[in-house]
């Protein structure tokens, strides 16, 4: 007879997930309630002032984005992060690459912009003109798309335009 076999090492835990649809399901409700906020808080004497209410929107957006990013990694062990430990890293020539924080902050930079500018419209407009207006650029981009990059925009793309603007 064989000796018996060394028992197996138990499995590392698999960190806990969140659905893809309930995450997917945060956006209508992120989307479908901004324009009415921004109004209700437009109405107010005086109105709080866009430079304020931008800068505290992207606070709120840092924040909530830095508490996921703080869970993900305390939740992600190391034997799931696809680098065995023998293995080091590879560096990048692309300094982007490893250190994103100043792509992340030129891009932040143009949001804020154009946040201000939204603001600044729904000032001066009705919420439904507004939302008009949002909803619109679920058709101007594809078309953009199709202009600039030389592409046709499928079926399916347009099918979807026409849903959002029914």
């Amino acid at each position: 007879p064989s000796p018996p076999s060394p028992p197996s090492p138990p499995s590392p835990p698999t960190p806990p997930t969140i659905p893809p649809l309930l995450v997917l399901l945060t956006v209508p409700a992120a989307w479908g309630t901004y324009t009415p906020v921004v109004k209700q808080l437009f109405s107010y004497d005086p109105p709080v002032p866009g430079l304020v209410f931008s800068a505290a929107y992207y606070l709120v957006a840092y924040v909530a984005l830095s508490v996921v990013q703080l869970v993900a990694s305390t939740i992600m062990s190391p034997t799931s992060r696809a680098i065995s430990p023998s293995s080091p890293p590879k560096q990048s020539s692309n300094d982007s690459l490893n250190n994103p924080t100043l792509p992340a902050l030129e891009l932040s930079s143009y949001l804020f912009l154009a946040n201000l500018l939204q603001l600044s419209g729904l000032q001066t407009t009705t919420a439904t003109r507004a939302a008009f207006t949002v909803q619109l650029t679920t058709v101007t981009v594809p078309l953009l798309e199709s202009l600039l990059g030389g592409r046709r925009p499928s079926a399916a793309v347009w099918s979807s335009c026409a849903l959002a603007l029914s």
